[in-house]
């Protein structure tokens, strides 16, 4: 994605097990943990998962997502 990106995160956010507010913490990270990947010139395709998996370590909402 690039920085004129439409994200969509409805389901994500209102479906997380803890409710809203931690769904949209959750989608807040990931799309932070995202940005800067691909900042630092990561693959987002090919390292998407990895780089996810690494944010949730610093995010228990994230991690129960």
């Amino acid at each position: 994605f690039g920085d004129d990106s439409v994200l969509q995160f409805g389901g994500g956010t209102l479906g997380h097990p803890w409710g809203n507010a931690p769904g949209a913490v959750a989608n807040r990270v990931a799309l932070e943990a995202c940005v800067q990947a691909r900042n630092e010139g990561r693959d987002l395709a090919r390292e998407g998962n990895e780089i996810i998996r690494e944010a949730s370590k610093w995010s228990p909402e994230l991690a129960a997502a």
